[in-house]
């Protein structure tokens, strides 16, 4: 019977050696989510026209916000955010600099409700599970123009569906509309299913809401005596 060789005793790694290491991994990691951060991006389906949007021009509770989700934490029953006010007050904007300061950590998808309830009834109607899954898995998402889609017998399932997956599964989504909590009650009301729209107002307003005041910047963008369309 051959002698098995006596292994050698090998020394533990000094703490200083582990920790360098250990800062070594977190930075290599680091730099991969900011590698991966513009291709998310750009595959996010973002409107041209935010994709400069900063959170360093953001309401203080928007960069909240993002910071909170940034790190898989957040206010309330969910990461929510709830974004109201008039026409042209930098609700969009603000919801995509959100969204892109999640970049490094989340894909990303951008949607407005009008186009995705388009997309559901396309084919008549075999299309929605699909287009729902497909928004329901984004890492972050914002939801734009909530409550100015098409008002059938089956929108409301819909947007309760995209919503309820999403509070369920706790994924950071942004909510933009400019209705009151009222004129969307009215608004799925009219859709038929006056419960699924109180489903779907609580579920947005679970987690973070902020309330953009202000004039619309459209309006003060515009050359003089002529509005943006």
């Amino acid at each position: 019977m051959s002698a098995i060789p006596a292994l050698g005793k090998f020394a533990a790694p000094s703490p200083e050696v582990v920790a360098a290491c250990a800062e070594r991994a977190a930075a290599h990691a680091e730099e991969e989510r900011r590698r991966l951060a513009p291709a998310r991006i750009a595959a996010a389906g973002i409107p041209w026209r935010y994709l400069a949007a900063s959170l360093a021009d953001c309401d203080p509770a928007v960069a909240r916000w993002a910071s909170l989700a940034a790190e898989g934490r957040w206010d309330g029953e969910a990461p929510f955010l709830l974004l109201a006010g008039a026409n042209g007050v930098g609700k969009s904007h603000q919801a995509c600099a959100a969204l892109m300061a999640l970049a490094p950590s989340s894909t990303l998808a951008f949607c407005e409700m009008p186009e995705v309830v388009e997309a559901c009834c396309a084919d008549y109607g075999r299309n929605a599970d699909r287009e729902i899954a497909r928004l329901s898995c984004a890492g972050a998402l914002v939801i734009d123009e909530l409550g100015h889609e098409r008002a059938t017998d089956r929108t409301a399932q819909w947007v309760f569906n995209l919503v309820h997956r999403r509070w369920k599964r706790r994924r950071p989504t942004v909510v933009v509309t400019n209705l009151s909590t009222q004129e969307l009650l009215d608004h799925y009301a009219r859709c038929g299913d006056a419960t699924m729209g109180r489903s779907i107002v609580s579920r947005i307003g679970s987690g973070s809401v902020v309330r953009l005041e202000g004039r619309d910047r459209r309006f003060s963008a515009a050359s003089p005596g002529r509005a943006e369309p």
